[in-house]
């Protein structure tokens, strides 16, 4: 409620809906992971007597976050997503690079994010990932650059695998408090 008052929005010119995904990350167990099962954790969150949104339930009346004005089971949102960003992420991660052992932080914190601003900048071989989070106002600006080694450093030792390449110069998101 203060990030929207904030931002000069009343209160009552928004309806919250709370939406459940299925589970996001098949690959994972919750035991091991803690990251299994989101959506339903999501929705167990809401509170009582509140309608769960799905994206096919007729009573949702949202636009994709990815494709403005459109709902997210019509063609143009899903051209978008499948067509463009899953294809662009395809192509990121071919192009990536191989990481066979854990990176380095050589200047920051990786215990950084929309709560907490600061930078990183890890190092393994030749390959760097620059990433930075700082407050302006009410939002959080977010910028990350090379590859993504942030992905190896919570990877199971010996398990680094592919990262892919990066260059976000801006990106404006909800600053976490």
């Amino acid at each position: 409620m203060q990030e929207l008052r904030a931002a000069g929005v009343s209160p009552a010119q928004c309806q919250a809906k709370v939406f459940g995904g299925g589970n996001m990350f098949p690959d994972l167990s919750t035991a091991a992971s803690g990251a299994a099962l989101v959506g339903q954790r999501n929705g167990e969150a809401a509170r009582p007597g509140e309608h769960v949104y799905r994206y096919d339930d007729p009573l949702y009346d949202g636009k994709a976050y990815y494709c403005k004005r459109f709902h997210p089971r019509g063609f143009v949102a899903r051209w978008v997503w499948v067509g463009c960003r899953n294809r662009a992420s395809a192509l990121s991660v071919s192009l990536g690079v191989d990481v066979s052992e854990r990176p380095v932080c050589i200047s920051g914190s990786t215990d950084i994010g929309r709560a907490k601003p600061g930078h990183f900048l890890l190092k393994c071989g030749d390959t760097y990932h620059y990433k930075s989070f700082r407050h302006w106002g009410a939002l959080c600006l977010i910028r990350s650059y090379g590859a993504k080694l942030e992905y190896a450093l919570y990877r199971p030792e010996g398990q680094f695998g592919r990262v892919p390449h990066i260059a976000i110069g801006r990106s404006y998101k909800g600053g976490k408090k």
